[in-house]
């Protein structure tokens, strides 16, 4: 492995550790200030008991749009997770994306922020940009059809959730 890919690997979890203590520092309690926050949020890593018990409630009484459309959308991660095993991307990549679609489907927290979470999971977009990119080589109308309809459908639910919903993103 070149020395650049084990620089990166090592300097990652620092940025992590600098981002604790910066939260620590604004907070006033150096060391614990991040958790602390962390905790007013109910926020951990509780193995999904957390989600499984609000993805019961909402099955049993409903939730509006933003719980099914966040539960949609988390559905899809996994999914594109498979897809990405599948198509045998780089392990850095599918360790990258595994670990990050862990921590949604096994945290605690507001059921509704789950999908932002997931922003960062870029490789979850690897499979569908090569599937657009096949489909371009043969039917580009059909890509484009396809790349604005997910646009328009992305710019729908964030504005619905940023002006009507209100919910915690």
């Amino acid at each position: 492995m070149p020395a650049a890919l084990w620089a990166g690997a090592l300097l990652a979890p620092l940025g992590w550790l600098a981002y604790v203590l910066w939260v620590g520092a604004r907070t006033g309690d150096l060391f614990r200030g991040y958790f602390t926050v962390q905790s007013a949020w109910e926020s951990r890593f509780d193995f999904g008991a957390g989600a499984v018990r609000f993805l019961r409630l909402l099955f049993l009484y409903g939730g509006g749009v933003v719980y099914p459309a966040a539960l949609l959308l988390v559905l899809i991660g996994v999914v594109l997770f498979g897809l990405l095993c599948l198509d045998r991307a780089p392990l850095a990549l599918v360790v990258f994306a595994g670990v990050l679609v862990l921590l949604v489907l096994g945290g605690s927290g507001s059921f509704s922020s789950k999908p932002r979470f997931l922003l960062p999971v870029f490789p979850l977009l690897i499979p569908p940009a090569r599937a657009l990119a096949r489909t371009w080589r043969v039917r580009p109308a059909q890509a484009l059809l396809v790349g604005g309809a997910l646009a328009v459908a992305s710019l729908l639910y964030g504005a619905y959730v940023t002006v009507v919903a209100h919910s915690p993103l």
